[in-house]
């Protein structure tokens, strides 16, 4: 497993491994979208796996790196995404995509809801409160997992293949050890120039509004690695255009 010091260096690094050793492939869906044409194509790396021992830190120069002039936009919308998970409601739309409107309102299904949001995976069954109770109760616990991915909801035939949008995170396992809480987020697929250092962002923000809950119980704790993995790490056709390797 690679490592890196912060946000900022693993996303450069992890751009030009996938710009220079992805491989090319054809997918037929983005989203609940139909590809085709050129769209089809994606430049993708499989198994990816890393760890970034400080989360917290370059994370304004990741978003800027990739995002460019719409960084600081892209930033509100993820300290309200952050918001709008941790609320303790189950919000649909919730309140983060008004930010980038221009994107997310061609995914409102009947211009009201989305398909799902993380806000309703945290809270359902009180997840987030549970996985928080579960950590207190034992600092050495392996069952700290908040789960996104739900195979009653989303592996349904009429979901796969952009019937319908599902979740590209599975889930976070939270782990105490020498008073660091670190988190293994796992993904099925993620959109690298379009979304992975949003998803890195959120994490990260989401182990530091973890720390503050469980601060009364362990005073020294801190926020420790983010461990990434990802099934499908990859970089659609009509983003890669805009790119070039060095």
């Amino acid at each position: 497993m690679r490592a890196y010091k912060d946000m900022e260096e693993a996303v450069k690094e992890n751009i030009r491994d996938l710009l220079v050793r992805g491989i090319t492939t054809e997918t037929k869906s983005y989203q609940d979208k139909k590809l085709t044409g050129d769209d089809r194509f994606v430049k993708e790396l499989i198994g990816v796996s890393f760890r970034i021992d400080k989360p917290l830190l370059k994370r304004k120069e990741a978003l800027q790196y990739i995002f460019k002039d719409e960084a600081d936009k892209i930033e509100k919308y993820c300290i309200q995404e952050v918001k709008d998970r941790t609320c303790g409601k189950q919000l649909n739309p919730g309140n983060s995509y008004l930010i980038r409107a221009d994107m997310w309102n061609k995914f409102l299904e009947g211009g009201k809801t989305f398909s799902y949001t993380y806000s309703e995976r945290y809270w359902e069954h009180d997840q987030l409160n549970t996985v928080i109770k579960t950590l207190k109760g034992d600092p050495g616990t392996r069952q700290a997992v908040l789960m996104v991915w739900d195979s009653n909801k989303d592996m349904v035939g009429s979901k796969i293949g952009g019937g319908n949008r599902i979740p590209c995170s599975i889930g976070y396992q939270f782990l105490i050890r020498n008073d660091r809480l670190y988190c293994i987020y796992q993904m099925r697929s993620n959109d690298f120039l379009g979304h992975h250092v949003i998803d890195l962002w959120c994490t990260a923000e989401l182990m530091k509004w973890m720390v503050n809950k469980l601060h009364s119980t362990y005073p020294k704790l801190k926020v420790g690695s983010l461990i990434y993995q990802a099934g499908s790490l990859h970089a659609f056709n009509w983003d890669l255009k805009k790119w070039v390797v060095f």
